[in-house]
């Protein structure tokens, strides 16, 4: 029987366990944005390219594995920085902008809108989905349905989780921050409450089982979900303030594990060591060996 891999991204520690030995071998930096950049999310589409949200500024980039280097995609000028993004449709994404204050970890009330960038072309269209003016503090978000483009948001500071469709948007009380949708399930990490949970729910996101509590006692951010065997934590101070993670999609890079950081802005390194904002490629190949 397979089962999923947790990865978990533990923001307090601002660090990523690695086995000592495959370190070097195991982690490369593609990008490195200048000190007090603090990159937020990641998207990885199809063709591996990577789209990468800024907290501190409301810009969304595009980022070559190949080739590394940072491409600005679209500033919304609306905004004072980006949150999650997660695609909804072939090559078309959705993006959580609104005014976050990052020295307070708060954010203006009513102040978020998801937008939708179209990637088919040579220059992204953008254009706004909606407006979620009872939003506290949006967060991690994640692709319920495909057919729909329904996406779950999970909202931090108010503790639901929305879901957003054409037709309406339905909260459910769970408290969250982190969020994916995989095999009927939804996993969700709770940053105040130290868990990384998940529950089982139906078509119209009624959870249909009880809420699991898969592991406890860490401040948890974002994770990525791998289809494998056993369960694995990583940690090491090669990577500074992780925010979030996430697979490569192409031969080349589906056991690569992308992860994009803060710069331990949120709590540097021995208390003394901060750095820019990162995308980070942790070879997961060499870390089995």
């Amino acid at each position: 029987m397979n089962f999923y891999i947790f990865l978990f991204l533990n923001l307090a520690s601002a660090a990523i366990p690695v086995p000592r030995n495959n370190n070097a071998q195991a982690i490369s930096t593609l990008y490195e944005f200048p000190k007090g950049a603090w990159v937020e999310n990641i998207a990885v589409r199809s063709n591996g390219q990577l789209l990468i949200t800024r907290t501190d500024v409301p810009e969304l980039y595009l980022v070559d594995p190949l080739h590394p280097s940072a491409s600005l995609v679209h500033q919304f000028t609306s905004a004072t920085g980006l949150l999650g993004i997660a695609e909804v449709a072939h090559d078309i994404f959705a993006v959580i902008a609104g005014k976050i204050d990052l020295a307070t970890a708060s954010a203006v009330p009513g102040s978020f809108v998801i937008w939708k960038v179209d990637m088919r072309s040579a220059k992204a269209a953008v254009s706004k989905i909606a407006e979620v003016p009872e939003a506290l503090f949006l967060n991690g978000m994640t692709l319920f349905n495909a057919k729909t483009s329904t996406v779950l948001i999970a909202d931090s500071k108010k503790g639901v989780i929305w879901r957003l469709d054409p037709a309406a948007n339905s909260p459910i009380q769970i408290g969250v921050n982190g969020i994916k949708f995989r095999g009927g399930f939804v996993y969700y990490t709770s940053s105040t409450k130290k868990l990384f949970c998940r529950v089982a729910v139906d078509a119209a996101l009624i959870a249909v089982g009880p809420f699991e509590t898969i592991a406890s006692g860490f401040f948890a951010d974002d994770f990525a979900l791998r289809q494998s065997d056993g369960m694995a934590n990583l940690n090491s101070s090669l990577v500074a303030g992780q925010t979030a993670a996430l697979l490569g999609r192409t031969k080349l890079d589906c056991n690569i594990l992308y992860i994009t950081t803060c710069g331990a802005q949120a709590g540097p390194v021995s208390g003394i060591y901060a750095e820019g904002g990162k995308i980070i490629a942790l070879d997961l190949n060499k870390l089995d060996n």
